[in-house]
């Protein structure tokens, strides 16, 4: 039986230089492939690179050729041996053509899912090289479910003062524009109690099941209303991203604005307020702290909702890329 491998290939716009620094340095690979990275770049030099899923791989570098060629020996987490993965990188009218063969999987049946995975990965991986180094997106960003909703803690107390059926779920405070939860006609005094058949008795056990699903993913929510409960289908979006600067200067008159946005929120936040309740944890002689956190929390008004109620993300874009259209 011929040798079993995945060859995948792709065109950028970039330079060679650009795309074999993307696929050997450690702070590049973390842009695009994976979570964790370190990277030793000479012959016989060794690499690790890791996901927080556990999933991990480690080699060396056995053939260097930049900007054009490298090969490496792979060893993943569980797989029965060792492979080799080959970029190769030529210029090309229209950009750079990269390309990778993972090679060396063994005939039987234990190696299956190991080259699935690898197709799978590798698939995904240089979608995510391409549109990082061409627009500074990273599609494992972007492809995460988003489901616009601003939530609150729902107790006993609100639930009675609200006519409320239950004391515990997601409470909605209010939904984002454009949204999945906007869409599905969730609105302020909603409570999710489940989500795709999981009980949701706060916001913790959203990252979980958000997390098994990805973006345009159809699920169930059981909403309960005053004394009435629904159960409504809610599709899952694409989370937002702002348009990216194309230049330095306009990146740096971006990230200034937020700063004023952020400062001038703040200052509304303690207008007023005397230093007494501004000293939240004033240190003692001692070197404990005194704690008043519920105060500044009630008076400023100031919740965890508010902080996680709109994510977004600036995507990266760096000198000498193109710019995003």
């Amino acid at each position: 039986m011929p040798e079993r491998r995945v060859e995948r290939s792709t065109l950028i716009d970039t330079t060679p230089e650009m795309a074999f620094e993307a696929l050997t340095k450690a702070s590049e690979l973390r842009e695009w492939m994976c979570d964790y990275a370190w990277t030793v770049i000479r012959p016989e030099g060794a690499y690790q690179v890791r996901w927080d899923s556990g999933y991990q791989a480690s080699g060396r570098f056995i053939e260097l050729d930049p900007p054009r060629r490298a090969v490496t020996t792979w060893q993943g987490t569980g797989e029965p041996g060792e492979t080799t993965v080959t970029f190769t990188v030529e210029p090309e009218i229209g950009g750079t053509r990269v390309r990778i063969v993972h090679a060396g999987f063994g005939p039987g049946a234990e190696w299956d899912a190991h080259v699935a995975a690898s197709e799978k990965g590798w698939d995904g991986g240089l979608d995510n090289l391409k549109s990082t180094l061409e627009t500074g997106i990273d599609l494992r960003i972007t492809s995460r479910p988003f489901m616009g909703i601003l939530f609150d803690v729902l107790n006993a107390d609100r639930a009675a003062k609200e006519g409320i059926a239950v004391n515990e779920g997601v409470y909605i405070n209010d939904t984002v524009e454009g949204s999945g939860a906007r869409a599905a006609g969730l609105v302020k005094g909603d409570v999710i109690v489940s989500l795709d058949g999981v009980a949701t008795p706060g916001y913790h056990e959203l990252g979980p099941i958000l997390g098994s699903h990805q973006a345009g993913d159809t699920m169930e929510a059981v909403v309960v209303h005053g004394q009435e409960r629904r159960t409504i289908p809610l599709t899952l979006g694409q989370r937002p991203m702002e348009e990216v600067p194309a230049t330095a200067d306009g990146l740096a008159n971006r990230v200034a604005g937020l700063y004023a946005e952020t400062d001038a929120a703040l200052q509304a936040a303690v207008e007023g307020l005397t230093d007494r309740r501004l000293a939240c944890r004033r240190p003692r002689a001692s070197g404990r702290s005194k704690r008043c956190w519920p105060t500044c929390r009630s008076a400023s008004g100031i919740s965890s909702a508010s902080v996680f109620a709109s994510p977004s993300t600036l995507g990266r874009h760096r000198p000498g890329r193109t710019p995003p259209p």
